[in-house]
């Protein structure tokens, strides 16, 4: 199909041939000239002459002359075969000066029509550097056809080849273009899968190294537990043994090494709950009136017991009631006195209770670090 873009005006012509040197005008020149020879090969006149193509002349200015005086850009110089008798003619002077039959001039004036647009093609891309890239001459130079040896020699020159002429080669170029960017892709794709590979071995490798050293800070871990629940265990088979120890044993061994200790922590923790036997109460709608031994008791017994043991109010009054008391009388009331005041002792001090359905003196509380972590015992 014809590209209207390479028809040229008259002095747009004239103007890209002069961009030409004088062996790429005689080139194309030539190259016409053959194209246009074949025309005439073998072709009997109706005059019964076989007329050959001897020349082509060319002038964009139209100085040349058909053998009537015409003007031409194009001249067709022929030769009769047998006698050698030339002529020099227009292609549109074929028929009226010749004899050429009308089919055989229609068809020179077609081709001489398309001489002149391959001509204005070539003068077209030529002025505005329109050449096939590097690859697609590259491609074209390796196919080694007949074709490609024309297109290499216009190359050659520095001129355009005609753009049906490349494009008898564009499909298949296409397609290795097409074929070599996948390819392309594939061993790029290949590769940033095995860099992925290597990045995620890297990470499993690190990955087991802080398994590893996390495994060992575990261990560590754990070995210092055991050590602390050893030592734990030794302290609280210490307090066992002090719990179970019977009333007189307990005076005997706790109270009496520690009375200074045991009244001390009793005026400061105990008393502030209570009024003492000798005070007055000040006020207290509810005074509970308790001597500083009874004080000192309590906080004894309590000290005795680790952080989160639970205990009872009643166990724990009526455990210190059997110390007070010197017969059933005494004892009850010591308990009672002593149930009172370890009730606000326990809601105060005690880190939480837990209330059970036998009510409040029933209830059970967690010894908190207020007597578990009193200083060590001074005698």
């Amino acid at each position: 199909m014809l590209n209207k873009k390479y028809l040229l005006t008259k002095e747009d012509r004239a103007a890209y041939s002069a961009e030409l040197n004088d062996a790429q005008s005689a080139f194309l020149q030539n190259n016409i000239f053959h194209a246009a020879q074949s025309l005439f090969l073998n072709q009997d006149f109706a005059d019964g002459h076989q007329w050959r193509l001897i020349a082509l002349n060319h002038d964009p200015a139209q100085q040349l002359r058909c053998e009537c005086g015409r003007k031409l850009k194009n001249q067709y110089v022929i030769e009769d075969a047998a006698t050698h008798e030339t002529h020099k003619l227009g292609s549109t002077h074929f028929a009226m000066h010749m004899g050429i039959p009308d089919k055989l001039a229609s068809q020179v004036a077609r081709h001489v029509h398309r001489f002149n647009v391959g001509l204005d093609e070539i003068l077209y891309k030529h002025h505005h550097n329109e050449f096939p890239d590097d690859g697609f001459a590259r491609y074209i130079q390796r196919r080694a056809t007949r074709r490609s040896e024309q297109i290499q020699a216009f190359l050659d020159l520095g001129l355009p080849p005609y753009d049906s002429w490349l494009a008898e080669f564009q499909d298949d170029y296409n397609a290795e273009i097409y074929a070599a960017k996948a390819e392309k892709e594939r061993a790029e794709r290949v590769k940033r899968q095995a860099k992925q590979q290597r990045e995620w071995a890297e990470q499993e490798k690190q990955l087991m190294k802080e398994r590893r050293v996390y495994a060992q800070q575990i261990k560590q871990e754990e070995t210092r537990f055991e050590a602390e629940k050893r030592q734990k265990e030794q302290q609280l088979d210490t307090t066992i043994k002090a719990r179970q120890l019977t009333h007189k044993q307990w005076l005997t061994e706790r109270y009496m090494p520690y009375q200074q200790w045991s009244r001390k922590y009793g005026r400061k923790l105990i008393e502030p709950f209570a009024t003492g036997l000798t005070k007055r109460p000040i006020n207290d709608p509810h005074p509970i009136f308790i001597s500083p031994i009874e004080c000192g008791l309590i906080a004894l017994y309590l000290h005795d017991h680790t952080q989160g043991d639970l205990i009872t109010v009643t166990d724990t009054a009526t455990w210190l009631a059997e110390i007070v008391g010197e017969n059933e009388t005494a004892q009850a009331a010591a308990s009672q006195r002593l149930s009172q005041i370890l009730g606000r002792v326990f809601q105060r001090l005690t880190t939480r209770k837990l209330l059970t359905t036998a009510g409040e003196k029933d209830a059970f509380f967690l010894i908190s670090e207020a007597f578990a972590d009193l200083p060590d015992f001074k005698a």
